[in-house]
């Protein structure tokens, strides 16, 4: 049996999902990530996350630098402000996964 690759997979999880580099450039994202940032009809693999989101405020690139240290952070309820000026809540589960 064939699996299908892992972009596949993720670009049809239920939940906003994505994945970048140690570079945090994108790998690869959900549809709901795309939606849920209002990306649509914007290009994303192999873009920097912070070229995607230019004003991104310095404690979330502070709290990326841990998880690509290795640590696992769990961040409830932060509102997050999208492109088109609103804000949502959410709950923010990250983790650093390790591919030898």
């Amino acid at each position: 049996m064939t699996l299908p690759p892992l972009s596949s997979i993720i670009a049809v999880s239920p939940i906003p999902m994505a994945i970048t580099d140690q570079n945090m450039n994108y790998l690869a994202v959900s549809d709901l990530w795309i939606s849920y940032f209002n990306l649509e009809n914007k290009p994303l693999l192999g873009y920097s996350h912070y070229t995607i989101f230019p004003d991104l405020e310095e404690r979330w690139k502070q709290i990326f630098n841990l998880f690509l240290q290795g640590q696992k952070l769990e961040i409830e309820e932060e509102k997050q402000k999208k492109a088109d000026g609103t804000s949502k809540a959410k709950h923010n589960l990250t983790r650093h996964l390790s591919i030898p």
